[in-house]
């Protein structure tokens, strides 16, 4: 067994003996915090979701832990978060993390991007089967093979102040036909605000300091979403 699935089972083994109940928002910074260390890895149909994470990966697995109540739920919430009709084919992959991820994830997040400061428009044209297509597969034919999404966002160099104690984190990438190029969560600890992602440079999860990571990145800004609080986990 790899290092992240014995921290999932583990969490929910002291879940169910304990009877732990937080709100979402503080349940998921807790399981998040639970993987510091955990190798980064590159996730594909075969390996996903079993070896390692990416930043897409650990923000699925953390979200879907704060969902579930145990192990064979976290699964099904993994699936319907990761993959279109929770199917876990490569084709079915929610691979672009606006216009697939974000848009079909609206039943667990939303969008609070223009909460938080100045707002900038950036469109994008996603072409699906172009980049399926490129890994041997046929687009599904539910899927626009090629679409034009629209994306507000925080500009970089605007003022930036964050208020809410959580959020989750995407940054706009800067390629055509690319609509994000990295995730993680947004955290505020009283009055500092520290990025938590599966890093490709430190090769494993871990916090930053915010503002100087977004400094570094050549990105022209960032969304913010939220899960939505329903319900405790």
């Amino acid at each position: 067994m790899d290092q992240k699935w014995e921290i999932i089972e583990k969490y929910f083994e002291r879940n169910v003996k304990d009877g732990i109940h937080l709100n979402r928002q503080d349940c998921l910074i807790s399981v998040s915090e639970l993987f510091f260390g955990v190798e980064y890895e590159r996730g594909d149909v075969e390996n996903n979701f079993y070896n390692g994470l990416d930043c897409m990966t650990f923000v699925e697995t953390s979200l879907s832990m704060a969902l579930s109540q145990d192990l064979d739920e976290f699964k099904r919430n993994l699936f319907k978060i990761a993959y279109y009709k929770s199917k876990p084919e490569y084709p079915y992959r929610k691979h672009f993390a606006y216009a697939d991820w974000t848009l079909h994830n609206l039943w667990l997040l939303e969008d609070r991007t223009d909460f938080e400061g100045e707002l900038a428009t950036i469109r994008k044209r996603i072409n699906r089967a172009e980049y399926l297509a490129q890994k041997g597969y046929d687009c599904p034919h539910f899927l626009k093979p090629i679409e034009g999404v629209n994306m507000k966002y925080i500009p970089k160099a605007s003022n930036i102040e964050i208020f809410s104690p959580l959020y989750i984190i995407l940054f706009v990438s800067p390629k055509p036909g690319f609509d994000i190029r990295h995730m993680g969560f947004l955290i505020r600890y009283n009055s500092t605000t520290i990025l938590r992602h599966s890093s490709q440079i430190a090769r494993k999860v871990v916090d930053v300091p915010f503002l100087d990571y977004l400094y570094r990145l050549e990105t022209p800004g960032f969304l913010l979403l939220k899960m939505k609080e329903d319900e405790l986990c």
